[in-house]
């Protein structure tokens, strides 16, 4: 394939990928807590947080980091309320999600400007924090726990399908399995 490839030359730019950005601080959240990751958020102004993902970017895109943390940026008003340990000030704010992503706690800030080796450093050891003492989760085991606690997330797109095709989300478990019309 080697050969092949280099007979085709790249236009353009190969710089690293965007750093990811959630549709909501809360959808990150959430997101980060069941894929049992460390959310990493990044607060301050449009100017601050450009450089800041500038300097993120490669980090987020680099082989021993890609896949182990989930990102936001610049999220909505009143988002601190559901992280303890938080203050107001601008930063990157490496959160360990609850148990139901409804809630997080603050691991650690570093400032906007720190350097690319001292947040490759403190996201390593929030990682490893984070696998030690948190437990594994158990999908069937943790829907049952959320429901009888009464736990719920309405995302932006609601659940289940529309199967008849008749505008409505159908939230059953329809006609049984082989008995639909597909």
């Amino acid at each position: 394939m080697e050969p092949l490839a280099k007979a085709y030359k790249p236009k353009g730019k190969s710089e690293s990928p965007l750093l990811q950005d959630f549709h909501s601080f809360r959808q990150g959240l959430n997101v980060a807590s069941a894929d049992q990751r460390v959310f990493v958020v990044l607060q301050g102004s449009d100017d601050q947080l450009k450089a800041a993902q500038e300097t993120m970017r490669p980090i987020a895109w680099s082989d021993d980091m890609i896949g182990r943390f989930h990102y936001d940026s610049s999220p909505e008003a009143d988002w601190d309320k559901a992280i303890t340990g938080l203050n107001d000030e601008p930063g990157i704010h490496l959160i360990m999600p609850g148990e139901f992503g409804q809630e997080g706690k603050l691991h650690k800030s570093l400032p906007l400007n720190a350097s690319a080796a001292d947040i490759r450093n403190a996201m390593f050891a929030a990682n490893e924090f984070f696998a030690a003492n948190t437990d594994l989760k158990v999908y069937s085991s943790h829907i049952t726990k959320g429901r009888k606690e009464g736990i719920h997330f309405e995302g932006a797109v609601p659940y289940g399908e529309d199967r008849d095709a008749d505008g409505v989300i159908d939230h059953g478990g329809g006609k049984g399995r082989g008995k639909g019309r597909y």
